[in-house]
């Protein structure tokens, strides 16, 4: 058995000797000229990080032959192992013959070399569902996997002479697919409702944009996607950067070339490449270079709360405010809009540009911060106020004023943060490390806070009408949402359904904020939003491969007090173009160290580069529509 073993080394995540496998696929089908040097380029990039790089080119790729490639890379793969699966050729889709708001989702496929051979009983494309099973059972082996699709499954026409689209015209009947899936038999119990949270997906364009090949810089056909990812890679080399980050700049060159295809990373796209390390962005946010390369933009900074005359400190990818050599610079904001800021970042000796991957520490806020009661008159409280000042997110209560949390010191040496409920998270001893612990789970509970007052901007109104409704799932089948005051319990399910009554297309996101301050996206496997056209409804909670609402389930942090009920919050963010909020996702309070130490939104694709001028900069005050819907609902541990 082939196998390479390469040094983790930084930003690994693992400490001693990691396996690292990849499959490369291509499928010339309908005489694609890319595929066969996607191949060549992508060998050759993952070659020099220390992948075993098996193929399946062109002439072996038919829908046995990848599907057989793809078993024995499973059947190879061991716990810990770093896996690639790519694929760069066609993809379709099929449209099911129900109409109305609740019509399935159209069944996805890609199409192997022999597809033109497909009859009715014997369909050769390779739906979407099984190639979820494959990961599933790959991810179940090892979660270290990244998945590469050079491929869209839209039946559009190019609009650019010099590029090719990546999608067949003339779409499969769907009832050949929905056929092939009925006698498969998959196990849809590896089919997740949204996004396998154990593989990181590279995806060419969203589901209903387009994606192309064409020539390259040296007149070489190549996949666009491909053709600046393995650039990208090429140029970060062994900076621990994220895939967001690397997403973010392979977004900007494409931009120059095509505004219809939009690449995205799904799935956990805060992982460092090629590892399961995930970087601790709590603290901090996503810079984005502009022209001249002293202005900068922070994505999503406008929604928790950065104002004009903020600084922050620009640190490269990997680093913290700890690391004062390091240090980019200090950039001041002078302009907000509904998601993003922007500013001008002061370099430091010996900087000029900001690199791919860099972060923004706040350090001076000017908008309203949380107040925190501290105790006086112990030994600890100093250190506690200096905890508070680390934050810059919350001040110190004065005396006899009111706070929205405290600080307190149990007699056993413990320090606990506390809401007006209750205690957000175990005792932290009172040494170096857990004063650290208590800053950060201030900052996670003030963040929560300016989340949970998030709402639409009146001056930027969506335009078009759209309704949310929420409910328990019970045997599959909607119920209404419990009577106000009857909290939820953990083995309760829910489905919140978005419906599009207007005549125009929009782009939902949820994000959900939980019990102990965590905020997380509900749909990683659309980071800048879901695209739900004219009279269509979506339901977060059905699965589509088996066709069934299931609901998604709750969960009471473990450490939590269950004594008293607490809220949880999901925020159904409607927007006029693809935003992503990944920069407001935050980990649990409860993590210790046991577990591990406006106005209007912009118009323009994120985007991201290493160092060099711009010819354009982002008009940030070009209009995008958006509103927000909150969910709120109590939940105890048990009935």
């Amino acid at each position: 058995m082939e196998r390479h073993r390469a040094d983790a080394g930084a930003g690994s995540g693992r400490g001693d000797l990691v396996n690292r496998l990849a499959l490369l696929i291509g499928s010339d089908y309908d005489g694609l000229q890319g595929p066969k040097h996607d191949l060549v380029a992508m060998k050759e990039v993952l070659r020099a990080r220390g992948f075993a790089v098996r193929e399946c080119p062109p002439a072996k790729a038919t829908r046995a032959g990848i599907l057989a490639a793809y078993e024995k890379i499973i059947a190879d793969a061991g716990p810990g192992d770093s896996v690639v699966i790519y694929y760069s050729g066609h993809g379709g889709s099929a449209q099911p013959p129900e109409t109305g708001p609740y019509r399935p989702a159209d069944l996805q496929y890609i199409l192997p070399v022999d597809y033109g051979e497909s009859t009715a009983g014997d369909f050769r494309g390779i739906a979407s569902a099984e190639l979820s099973v494959l990961q599933s059972r790959l991810t179940a082996v090892t979660r270290d996997v990244t998945v590469i699709l050079d491929c869209c499954h839209a039946g559009l026409m190019s609009r650019d002479g010099s590029l090719r689209l990546r999608t067949m015209r003339e779409r499969a009947p769907h009832a050949w697919l929905r056929d092939r899936l009925d006698r498969l038999r998959l196990p849809m119990d590896l089919v997740p409702s949204e996004s396998n949270e154990n593989a990181v997906r590279i995806v060419a364009c969203a589901p209903g944009q387009r994606a192309f090949e064409g020539p390259d810089d040296q007149g070489v056909c190549r996949g666009v996607l491909t053709n600046e990812l393995t650039r990208a890679l090429t140029e970060v080399g062994e900076v621990p950067v994220t895939w967001a980050a690397l997403l973010d700049l392979i977004r900007y060159r494409m931009t120059g070339r095509m505004l219809e295809q939009r690449p995205e990373a799904e799935g956990p796209a805060d992982r460092v490449l090629f590892t399961t390390e995930r970087q601790e962005l709590l603290n901090s946010l996503p810079v984005t270079p502009l022209h001249p390369p002293e202005r900068v933009r922070l994505d999503g900074g406008a929604l928790l709360r950065v104002q004009p005359d903020d600084e922050f400190v620009v640190m490269p990818p990997g680093r913290t405010l700890e690391d004062r050599a390091d240090r980019v610079g200090t950039l001041t904001i002078d302009q907000v809009t509904a998601m993003s800021v922007a500013g001008t970042v002061v370099f430091e000796p010996g900087r000029s540009a900001v690199p791919t991957g860099a972060r923004a520490f706040r350090t001076k806020v000017t908008a309203p911060q949380i107040v925190v009661r501290v105790p006086s008159g112990d030994p600890r409280s100093e250190r506690a106020l200096e905890a508070l000042r680390r934050t810059a997110l919350a001040r110190p209560a004065e005396h006899g004023k009111e706070a929205s949390a405290e600080i307190r010191f149990d007699d056993s040496g413990g320090i606990v943060l506390c809401d007006h409920i209750g205690p957000l998270h175990p005792p932290y001893p009172s040494d170096a490390q857990g004063f650290a612990d208590l800053a950060r789970a201030v900052l996670i509970h003030a963040r929560a806070t300016q989340l949970r007052c998030l709402a639409g901007d009146p001056s930027a109104p969506l335009g078009t009408e759209v309704t949310v409704e929420w409910g328990l799932v019970v045997d599959g089948a909607r119920q209404p949402p419990p009577v106000a005051g009857s909290p939820l319990t953990p083995n309760q399910r829910i489905f919140v359904t978005v419906h599009n009554q207007g005549d125009v297309p929009v782009y939902v996101s949820m994000l959900d904020i939980g019990l102990s301050g965590r905020a997380a996206l509900l749909m990683r496997g659309t980071p800048s939003g879901r695209l739900l056209l004219p009279r269509r409804a979506y339901t977060y909670g059905y699965n589509d491969a088996r066709r069934e609402l299931a609901g998604a389930g709750l969960s009471w942090p473990k450490q939590l007090d269950p004594v008293y009920a607490r809220t949880e919050t999901i925020l159904v963010v409607l927007t006029s173009e693809p935003q992503s909020l990944v920069a407001l996702e935050q980990p649990e309070i409860v993590r210790t160290r046991s577990q591990g130490s406006g106005t209007r939104l912009r118009d323009m694709i994120d985007q991201i580069a290493v160092g060099g001028s711009r010819e354009v900069e982002p008009d940030l005050s070009t209009s995008v529509r958006y509103e927000i819907h909150a969910i709120d609902f109590d939940m105890t541990p048990s009935e």
